[in-house]
Parts: structure tokens; C-alpha cells; sequence
């Protein structure tokens, strides 16, 4: 379950960024024009907001694609099945120990 959290966490991480880049350029040209008088300055940040972009998407789609080949290891392998049933017993006991409480 850590390693899905992880990989859903990296995921969300790179769509994060993704969204959040075109924002801060928007963001330093509105400053670069109010302190310098132009957007001009500002334009020298656009190559490395585009490789850190480009490089957030393929972060992604690694991640991606290390979550579907690991989630379907954990089907393959019943993973899902087998916490159900180690967990299953407890729930049972938690749910009579709360009907029991409740009366």
C-alpha cells in the first residue's frame, strides 16, 4: 500500500508543477514589467520553465506506468485479496465490540 501511495504521490506531485509553471511565468512577467518597465527580462526564464515542465510530464508518465504495472502485480499475486482476509477478522471484532457498547 506504501508503494501505491507513493507512486499516486509522484503522480500528483508532477501535476502539480505541471499546472502551477505556466502560472509562475505569467506571475515573473507581471513583476519583470512592473520593476523593469518590460517582460522582456523574463523571457530568459522560459527555456528551463519548459525543460522543468517537459521533464515533470515525463516523471509522470514514468510513474504512471510504474503504478499500473504495479498494481497489476498485486493482482496478479491476489495482494488485495490476501489484506482483505488478514483484515476481515478484526473488522468483525471492532463492528461486535461497537454493537456490544452501543446496547
Amino acid at each position: 500500500m506504501k508503494e501505491i501511495q507513493d507512486l499516486l504521490g509522484e503522480m500528483h506531485d508532477c501535476d502539480v508543477w505541471q499546472a502551477y509553471l505556466p502560472h509562475f511565468l505569467e506571475e515573473e512577467r507581471v513583476h519583470t514589467q512592473d520593476y523593469f518597465g518590460t517582460p522582456d527580462p523574463a523571457e530568459e526564464f522560459v527555456p528551463g520553465l519548459h525543460a522543468l515542465e517537459g521533464d515533470r510530464r515525463q516523471q509522470r508518465l514514468r510513474s504512471y506506468y510504474m503504478f499500473r504495472r504495479f498494481w497489476e502485480l498485486t493482482q496478479e499475486k491476489g495482494i488485495w485479496e490476501r489484506i482483505r482476509a488478514a483484515v476481515a477478522p478484526q473488522l468483525e471484532e471492532s463492528t461486535l465490540d461497537t454493537e456490544e457498547e452501543a446496547r
